[in-house]
């Protein structure tokens, strides 16, 4: 095994870690098991189909088991994650076919020394600060405000599972953009990076993350990794602050109607 799958091996294995933690429903099927917190149905992170077989059928089998699953009733969404690459590219045009959207993401690994900490003013938040700038975020992205309440609400979920650290930058008094730290032995997780539309371009993004890296290793993290939209601009910006690409997950998913 590779250095790098290494890498991607230990960052998934935090990722299920945390996921399985934040379920308190968890059932077996053929292919992977399903997690579920009935509490927050409508947070898609929280409510989702994990296939971990190398060898599932093809999509329309997946897509009739997993409906069969126990599904919260509020859950209007329905998600299916694949970590093995490919096994997720082997099912994607087949995905398609039956109108499921599908997504990508990367996993990246700190392998390089980042840049220095910018001068940019970047604050530590409160659990409730970061639950108040949440509602400045959402709805630049069209949440309801049901699943508004139940995203913050599933912050605590995971603040119950894992050290969670958040970091803010504000332009004249108001929140502009803000991450998370998860923080875990010697392992830590960079997430949810976030800034609102009218203040992009500014450098807080490159700035917000920078303090978060800091602090965990500050702390004694020997591993670092994030996880991005493979399809999106950010991974760019992570590759110049010493992040490397390890491997590409899958997700299948229909939206509420």
């Amino acid at each position: 095994m590779t250095e790098l799958n290494v890498a991607l091996a230990r960052a998934v294995e935090m990722t299920h870690r945390l996921q399985d933690r934040c379920a308190p429903v968890r059932v077996p099927f053929e292919w992977g098991t399903f997690l579920s917190n009935p509490d927050l149905p409508l947070v898609w992170d929280l409510n989702f189909a994990r296939i971990e077989a190398d060898d599932p059928p093809p999509p329309p089998a997946i897509a009739e088991t997993v409906e069969r699953l126990p599904w919260p009733a509020a859950s209007r969404h329905r998600k299916i994650t694949v970590d093995d690459e490919a096994t997720g590219a082997r099912l994607a045009h087949g995905f398609k076919e039956i109108e499921w959207q599908v997504g990508r993401l990367v996993y990246m690994v700190l392998t390089g020394a980042p840049p220095p900490v910018p001068p940019t003013p970047v604050v530590e938040m409160s659990s409730g600060e970061r639950a108040d700038a949440l509602v400045s975020f959402l709805p630049q992205i069209g949440t309801k405000p049901e699943t508004l309440h139940q995203i913050i609400a599933s912050r605590a979920v995971v603040e119950d599972n894992v050290t969670v650290r958040r970091f803010g930058a504000f332009v004249d008094g108001e929140i502009a953009t803000m991450c998370e730290l998860y923080l875990e032995g010697g392992t830590a997780q960079i997430e949810d990076v976030a800034t609102i539309e009218r203040f992009r371009k500014r450098g807080l993004a490159n700035a917000v993350v920078l303090n978060a890296l800091e602090a965990a290793l500050s702390t004694g993290a020997e591993f670092v990794f994030l996880i991005a939209d493979a399809d999106d601009w950010p991974k760019e910006m992570y590759a110049k602050l010493g992040f490397e690409e390890v491997g590409t997950t899958y997700e299948f998913m229909i939206p509420p109607d």
